[in-house]
């Protein structure tokens, strides 16, 4: 691994109590005039999470916006 690299270029991978930790601070989905959202991670200067704001259909047919990170994690309503 070369040391001399500028830490910048180094990729950050959050760890779930980070994406939690972000996803309190999230506002209401609904209303949300950005489809992203970069919310900063406490402790980590510069750093931060995107959210999107993706349409989510429920078991019960109601389509409603919610969070997500990366498609891969959906955040529930507050």
């Amino acid at each position: 691994m070369d040391n001399d690299k500028p830490q910048s270029n180094l990729k950050f991978v959050p760890s779930i109590s980070h994406l939690r930790e972000c996803a309190k601070k999230l506002p209401e989905a609904h209303g949300f005039k950005s489809q992203t959202l970069d919310v900063p991670v406490e402790g980590k200067s510069g750093v931060c999470i995107t959210f999107e704001r993706i349409k989510y259909v429920g078991k019960s047919g109601v389509s409603e916006a919610r969070w997500s990170y990366k498609g891969r994690m959906l955040v529930g309503e507050k």
